[in-house]
């Protein structure tokens, strides 16, 4: 998985590649050996590691917010106690992550 210069990466999954906008992304989920790739209108399972897309992905839009999660900032709908709502879901707030989510705020 090559570094992009652009607003889009190329994700393996189901066996082809999938060409990902940065803005239809939600947020990526740890889902055992897969990762789970939430998008505005679909979800790709990929066998990626969480680490590799937190390297892949710009700093400035993405944050970690718990060891199986990394959100789209401009996504955050709300953050509620240890939960952040992004379109209909819920993604939790690790302890470890608490600060990085606290200095949006």
């Amino acid at each position: 998985m090559k570094k992009p210069k652009t607003n889009s990466f190329f994700l393996r999954g189901d066996k082809k590649y999938h060409q990902i906008q940065f803005d239809d992304l939600l947020f990526i989920e740890a889902y055992g050996h897969y990762c789970k790739v939430y998008l505005k209108n679909d979800m790709i399972i990929s066998h990626q590691k969480i680490s590799d897309f937190e390297q892949l992905l710009p700093k400035f839009n993405f944050i970690r917010t718990h060891k199986s999660f990394i959100v789209a900032k401009d996504k955050i709908k709300q953050i509620e106690g240890n939960r952040i709502l992004i379109d209909k879901y819920k993604v939790p707030i690790g302890q470890t992550y608490k600060e990085n989510i606290m200095m949006l705020l």
